[in-house]
């Protein structure tokens, strides 16, 4: 006695064809997401940035790639984000190559010292603060954007 067995599938080219939009919707969508979460990202960097002059939020560039989003922040004369970031130890600043260290205080005094010694700076944090913030939203408003496209109604 022989056993025969056909197996027939149908509706497979559907579903092939269906992989394939979801393949390229998906890509879609994932560039439209990150050039507007790129701009979000910017604007939560600037919002928990520190503004006393207001060159290190001027600082702030946002660079688009094929997929990648480079958000930039310092450089140029701006080159103190790491301390502002992490704050600093308490230390001595020595004068270098003046005969004194001269500074304006925040009452508009001049004021001259052979050494200074800086009590330190706890850090503000601001850009672990923005990628929390954005980090935390990002995959919901993905979400969101997947589900408009793919399943519209």
């Amino acid at each position: 006695m022989s056993l025969r067995l056909r197996v027939e599938v149908r509706g497979l080219d559907d579903a092939v064809a269906k992989l394939e939009y979801f393949r390229k919707a998906s890509q879609r969508l994932g560039r439209r997401v990150l050039s507007r979460e790129g701009k979000r990202l910017k604007r939560l960097i600037w919002f928990f940035a520190p503004q006393r002059t207001g060159a290190l939020r001027s600082s702030i560039r946002v660079f688009w790639g094929t997929n990648t989003v480079t958000v930039s922040v310092g450089g140029g004369s701006v080159n103190y984000v790491p301390y502002v970031e992490y704050g600093v130890r308490p230390h001595r600043i020595p004068k270098t190559g003046y005969k004194l260290l001269r500074w304006v205080d925040e009452e508009g005094q001049v004021h001259y010292a052979m050494r200074v010694y800086h009590p330190g700076y706890r850090g503000r944090h601001f850009l672990r603060r923005a990628m929390e913030e954005f980090v935390r939203g990002l995959w919901r408003r993905y979400k969101a954007e997947v589900d408009a496209e793919m399943f519209p109604g």
